[in-house]
């Protein structure tokens, strides 16, 4: 009667899974790196564009709530925070 089941395996072998299960380990934790590096960069864009918002609405209370100039008011807005957050 012939044994059915796993095929033991050679100490080679099993260096080898286990150099692979590092490997792929470590790249977990390098994408989760980077993953939060991304969320960071994402998070910052949205504070910067919030400031530019409440900036460009101050412009617009300032002129006594008058329409026709948000796009002005967002680009002076935006020039105002590049330049203090020094953005090319």
């Amino acid at each position: 009667m012939k044994k059915r089941g796993r095929k033991k395996r050679t100490k080679k072998q099993g260096k080898a899974s286990e150099m692979d299960a590092r490997a792929d380990s470590e790249d977990e934790k390098e994408q989760e790196k980077e993953t939060k590096k991304l969320e960071k960069i994402e998070q910052g864009i949205e504070d910067i564009t919030e400031n530019i918002r409440k900036l460009a609405y101050q412009f617009f209370a300032d002129r006594n709530y008058q329409h026709g100039y948000d796009f002005d008011d967002w680009l002076k807005a935006e020039k105002i925070i590049k330049n203090r957050l020094r953005i090319k």
